[in-house]
């Protein structure tokens, strides 16, 4: 009886390691890698950022960045972003679990804020898919639906945007004989827009491209409209919503 008792105990103690060690990596956690080795995604209270093995940002979003539409009412989801976090125990829990059985890696960023019509919540998933990440967002408003939601990434600085039918695009005030080059040297067709035009049709992938010519990540444009803003360096994937609250976006980490 008593060797039972001390294997019980045994099992008992071990368990409550785990646990701890789990309660731990909850509470200490603040990188998730996701992608290729040192590529990571880390997130603050007022933004998500995706970084690249060298610690540069490749893009970074936010609620107070993104907008939602009501047919000609554009309006950014949170003027004010007063709570974020990554999830609650239990959340920590299926997240880690998934990592540890499944070899999946999730991150998840839950945001409240408000803007003129009340109360929102922006809920962010990042799931490890193949070689990159999908991002879904979920927006709840408490007073309307949106008809589309603007997902806005703040890409890198110097980094150029390309599609895959070889064309990239500027807006007039920010092309630069050095941008005109690195375009000529990727043997890309330049396109200059305005910051109300959205892309030439046709583009299935949108490519953030750095100074040095690599592609640094890809991301499918699934049926939205984009838009340039290259003096923020701000990308908009004006998204339909088709009567639901939640958009997919996918990004491929590509370096």
């Amino acid at each position: 009886m008593n060797i039972f008792r001390e294997a019980r105990f045994s099992l008992f103690f071990l368990a409550l390691v785990g646990l701890a060690s789990l309660v731990l990596m909850f509470l200490f956690q603040k990188t998730v890698k996701i992608t290729a080795d040192g590529n990571s995604v880390e997130t603050s209270k007022y933004s998500l950022g995706v970084f690249d093995n060298s610690d540069s940002l490749i893009f970074a979003m936010s609620p107070l960045n993104d907008y939602y539409y009501n047919f000609d009412n554009k309006e950014h989801l949170e003027i004010t972003l007063s709570d974020s976090n990554t999830g609650n125990l239990f959340d920590q829990f299926l997240i880690t679990t998934r990592g540890l059985f499944l070899n999946k890696k999730t991150l998840v960023w839950n945001t409240l804020g408000g803007n003129s019509k009340g109360k929102v919540a922006a809920n962010y998933k990042l799931e490890e898919i193949g070689n990159g990440i999908k991002i879904t967002r979920n927006v709840n408003l408490e007073k309307l639906k949106p008809d589309r939601i603007g997902q806005v990434l703040k890409y890198c600085s110097g980094c150029i945007i390309s599609d895959d039918r070889k064309r990239a695009f500027f807006n007039g005030e920010t092309l630069s004989s050095s941008k005109i080059a690195l375009a000529s040297k990727l043997k890309l067709t330049v396109f200059v827009l305005g910051e109300n035009e959205f892309f030439l049709p046709g583009s299935k992938k949108i490519f953030i491209i750095g100074g040095d010519g690599t592609v640094k990540a890809e991301i499918d444009t699934a049926g939205s409209e984009v838009f340039l803003q290259e003096k923020w360096n701000v990308l908009e994937f004006k998204t339909p919503t088709n009567g639901k609250n939640t958009v997919n976006q996918t990004i491929n980490i590509t370096i």
